[in-house]
Order: C-alpha cells, then sequence, then structure tokens
C-alpha cells in the first residue's frame, strides 16, 4: 500500500453531457472522498492524504472547473449542482457507500450531498462551513467574486496577486477593517505563487463554487440530516464564528469547535473511522472525448505522467518547449490526430519534482513515457527547445520510433546565442509584491512583437500580424511560473545542444517545419542541409489550416 497519492482522470457523461474529472487517490480500506476549498484543487490534501493512508481509501477530485477537471457548461450552480456532479464522479468510479471529508467550499458540499443522496454517504466530517447572514451574504455575491478576465497589459495578475495576500489579511478580503483582521501571518511569496497557479487553472471559473458554497443555505439540511455529521473549525479559522450560527440540527449532526487546525483534523479522522464505507474498485480507465483534447494519466516506475491527447490511440508522442507544458500544445495534438503530449521533467504538472533541467534527463523521460506507452512506431514531436529533446531521445534509443517532427528547432548563431544566456532567461522566482509577474508577462507577450525578446529596437521588430490573445499569454505566463529555476537551465542546455552533430548520428526520416511568421522559419528549412533524410513544411499561421498538411505529410514519413 503506498502512501504516495496516485493521479487519475476519469471520463463520464451525464447531466452535463461529456466531461472528465481528475483525482488523486491514495491508501486502501474503507474509501473516504476528500472536497477541497475553492479556489484550490486536490492537490492542497496531498500531505493529507499522506498522513491518512493508512486508514483509508482516499479519493479527491478537483471540483469541476478547478485543478484539471472539466467545468460544468453553465454560468452559475447551486450547491446541490456541485453534489450531483460529485455523486456522478462516484457513480463512475464504481463508489458505492462513503465517507466525505469536506473543507470550506467542500464542507457545504459534504452537506448537500449528505442531504440529497443519504443512502450513499455513511458519514461526513466538514472542516469549516460557512454560514452567511443575509446582509453578509449580499455584500460578498455584490464584491468578493469579480469577473477574472485576462488584460492586455497583463494588470489582471498583479491584481490577482494582491487579492491572494488580502485574503490572508481580512475576511471577507473586501472589507479592510480591523474587525475583519485575521490573526494570520501573510504566507511567503512560494505559497502565494502556488494559489496564484491554482487560480490560472480555474481561471473565471473560480467563481461558480465559490458562490455556491456563500449562498448555499445548510441550515435546513443539517436539521434533517440523516447520516451522522462533525461540524468543526480550528480556532484561528475565520469561519469558527460561524459554528455559533448553527441552530437546531439533527440529533447526529455534532458541533464543536477545534483548538488548532490538527485537532480539527483528528477530529475528522475519528469521525470517519467511526462510521466507514465500503472498499472502493480499482480506478478505470479515461476514455476519449470525441472530437475534443482529453487528459490521461499514464503510470510510470516512482509516479505518473498526465498526458493530453487527441484521438483514441497514440501515433505521435509530442515534446512541449522549455517552459511550456503539454497544455500548450492543443493546436497541434488536434492539427495531427491521435497524438498525446507530455510534460518533461520539472513542467506543468511534474512541475516540483526536483528536476535539474538537463536535456539528457528531459530525452530519458520521454523514452520512459514512450516505453509505458501501448504503441510501437511512434512518431516523436518536439516543439521549440523541445525539439532537441526529441533529437537526443532518439539518438539514445531510436527503437520506439518511426520518425522525427521539429517545430521551431531554434538554431540561434553563435553571437544570438549568447545574447539569450546573457539577457533572455531571467529568473521568475516570486517577489512578494508580486513584480515578477510583470516581468513574466512582458516577455512573452514581447517575445511575439520582437525577436530576440528581449531587445526592443528597430532591427528586433517581427513584422508579422500579431497574435497576442490575452488568454494564451496568462496559459504560457502561467507555465513559466509553474517551471521557474528548471525550464532556464533547460532552454540553456538547448542553445549548448551539438545540433548538427546529432542530427548525423541518426537515421530516421525527420520532417522539419514551422510557421511563416516564426523568427526560426529560415533556420528550420536549412536542416534540409543537414540530413538527406529531412524534408520541410512552411506552416499557415492559422492553426486551423494545419491538418490539411500536417497529417499526410506526417503519415508519409
Amino acid at each position: 500500500m503506498s502512501t504516495q497519492p496516485s493521479r487519475h482522470f476519469v471520463t463520464l457523461a451525464g447531466r452535463w453531457g461529456p466531461r472528465q474529472v481528475h483525482y488523486r487517490r491514495a491508501g486502501s480500506g474503507p474509501a473516504v472522498l476528500l472536497l477541497h476549498q475553492s479556489p484550490q484543487s486536490s492537490r492542497e490534501f496531498e500531505a493529507l492524504m499522506r498522513s491518512w493512508a493508512g486508514d483509508f481509501t482516499l479519493i479527491a477530485p478537483d471540483t469541476p472547473g478547478y485543478g484539471l477537471s472539466d467545468p460544468l457548461p453553465v454560468e452559475s450552480a447551486a450547491m446541490e449542482d456541485f453534489a450531483a456532479a460529485t455523486v456522478e464522479f462516484a457513480d463512475a468510479l464504481g463508489l458505492r457507500r462513503f465517507g466525505i471529508y469536506g473543507y470550506h467550499t467542500g464542507g457545504g458540499m459534504a452537506v448537500a450531498l449528505a442531504d440529497g443522496w443519504p443512502e450513499r454517504v455513511t458519514t461526513i466530517a466538514v472542516n469549516g462551513l460557512v454560514m452567511p447572514t443575509d446582509s453578509e451574504l449580499a455584500t460578498i455575491l455584490a464584491n468578493y467574486l469579480p469577473r477574472f478576465a485576462p488584460r492586455w497589459d497583463g494588470s489582471h495578475l498583479t491584481w490577482l496577486w494582491a487579492r491572494l495576500r488580502e485574503q490572508t489579511i481580512f475576511f471577507p478580503w473586501h472589507e479592510r477593517h480591523l474587525a475583519n483582521r485575521m490573526d494570520f501571518p501573510v504566507p511567503p511569496p512560494e505559497a502565494l505563487q502556488r494559489n496564484l497557479r491554482e487560480f490560472l487553472h480555474a481561471g473565471d471559473h473560480y467563481r461558480l463554487a465559490y458562490a455556491a458554497a456563500f449562498s448555499y443555505r445548510a441550515a435546513g439540511p443539517l436539521q434533517r440530516l440523516r447520516v451522522p455529521a462533525l461540524i468543526t473549525a480550528a480556532r484561528l479559522d475565520p469561519l469558527a464564528a460561524h459554528l455559533q450560527r448553527i441552530g437546531e440540527r439533527a440529533a447526529g449532526v455534532e458541533v464543536s469547535g477545534a483548538a488548532d487546525a490538527d485537532d480539527a483534523l483528528a477530529r475528522a479522522r475519528a469521525q470517519l473511522a467511526g462510521w466507514p464505507g465500503e472498499p472502493p474498485p480499482a480506478p478505470p480507465n479515461a476514455r476519449p472525448l470525441p472530437g475534443r483534447i482529453w487528459q490521461d494519466s499514464l503510470p510510470l516506475p516512482g509516479g505518473s505522467q498526465r498526458l493530453r491527447r487527441s484521438g483514441e490511440r497514440i501515433a505521435c508522442l509530442l515534446v512541449h518547449a522549455a517552459g511550456a507544458s503539454a497544455a500548450t500544445l492543443d493546436e497541434l495534438l488536434l492539427a495531427l490526430g491521435d497524438a498525446a503530449a507530455l510534460d518533461l521533467p520539472g513542467h506543468g504538472e511534474n512541475a516540483g519534482d526536483g528536476s535539474d533541467g538537463t536535456l539528457r534527463a528531459a530525452a530519458e523521460h520521454c523514452l520512459a513515457v514512450a516505453a509505458a506507452l501501448p504503441a510501437d512506431g511512434l512518431l516523436l514531436g518536439g516543439v521549440g527547445s523541445g525539439a532537441w529533446v526529441a533529437v537526443e531521445a532518439a539518438r539514445c534509443d531510436p527503437r520506439p520510433f518511426r520518425a522525427l517532427l521539429l517545430q521551431d528547432p531554434p538554431m540561434p548563431d553563435a553571437a544570438l546565442a549568447d545574447a539569450i544566456r546573457a539577457e533572455g532567461l531571467p529568473s521568475l522566482a516570486p517577489d512578494w509584491h508580486g513584480g515578477h509577474l510583470s516581468r513574466a508577462w512582458h516577455m512573452c507577450r514581447d517575445a511575439r512583437l520582437f525577436h530576440p525578446w528581449f531587445r526592443r529596437d528597430r532591427a528586433s521588430i517581427r513584422w508579422t500580424e500579431p497574435q497576442l490573445d490575452e488568454a494564451r499569454l496568462t496559459l504560457e505566463v502561467r507555465e513559466k511560473l509553474s517551471a521557474d529555476g528548471c525550464w532556464q537551465a533547460l532552454a540553456r542546455a538547448a542553445l549548448d545542444y551539438p545540433w548538427a552533430e546529432a542530427l548525423a548520428d541518426l537515421d530516421l526520416p525527420i520532417l522539419a517545419c514551422a510557421q511563416a511568421s516564426s523568427p526560426w522559419h529560415s533556420a528550420a528549412s536549412r536542416l534540409l542541409e543537414q540530413s538527406d533524410r529531412c524534408r520541410f513544411l512552411s506552416l499557415p499561421d492559422s492553426p486551423a489550416d494545419w491538418p490539411e498538411l500536417l497529417r499526410p505529410a506526417a503519415g508519409g514519413l
């Protein structure tokens, strides 16, 4: 029995149509669902899962619209809707009876689920249940949950940083009075950055479960609840004061405060152990979502690999650039069809894994993923610096691959490479004031306007139609923040990579490609001079036009 949470995706179709839920799982024994607060994800339960794994099979889903779970396709949802969505998730996993631990938003969800589906729930342990007055609710709904929309100047990021800081100082965060001060220190910048990344995963969907939690009227359900329940909160939790607002309640509902966070968790653990659920079956395999990008989890020694996929099989494996992730390759996935994109070490869902950012380690990871896939004769594709990762993987072991696809391989001359090393790979370590977010935003944005991005002079202007979609730029910023420290090391390694020598060692067909507007277009076309097995394809600027060119070209290799 492993205490380290494994990661999974399940595909389901129900009231809200086809969708996927991402979840973590650990331990053995009776099933317990862990429902997280907003705007977090199941990531917040990793330490708890390691601690409780000896007692339960712990299953922690990302609430729809948070983490890696698909959102519900609605503009607003009640807590009863989120409870129903959680029951659909439990059905998809084959869970019959289970306990529930809910934290803040997850606490309201636990009450709603136990109220609506008492035959499925053995007990609930709620750590923090919001019980606002009518006036508090009106103020919160008017001020607490503004729309979150990316802005052209990146100010949405600095606003978000300030909001996350303020939320650790006042509750509610928009009520800046002594009476609303919390007895907490402001977390270190690294913790705020983790919260910011979670928020960016949710985007504007962050408002849905938050609003449902505040709007949920738990008083009625607590009076009629037929499931044993514990409602608690640590003394310094801003929701501890709400415990006294719980009036008449069912006989099986215990309301008691906790001395601190550890005490609250100990009480919850005992509650769940007292009314155990049934052990769950093994996790089901994820299924494709027709015509859409879908996600899968590939077991690897020592962990698992998140894959973003198109189609039903895997004929092509894609490698992203330094500072990117599998989430940045959706257009190429759809263009190729039957493809999968991985996260490199230290990037995407592998961020924080201790990777040193070497190109060889990245190549070895690609080989490990290829070996675990139920496919032979893969087309291995790499984008940007990921192209050289793909080349190195094939150089180390060409057996899993039938050909290479290299999009925008970076081939700067010596002077430009030196300049990139000196100026183009800045640290994005979090500042307490959030100034690093402006640096990250303008770096990503200027890369669409100048080449190289840090030379903002006339000679460096990119005379192409600017591609400045704010949502896409926000995604790129999020991924660079996640991989900070690692992406710079991998980018440096790519600059030093002896690509001409490596290509000479390969005996695989190669398709090099680049958009006409790419600063690497002419360089990529010169790969024809390096290998008589290389072809070059100039891609149109619109990815919607890629499939009719890429699919036959890739299939003909």
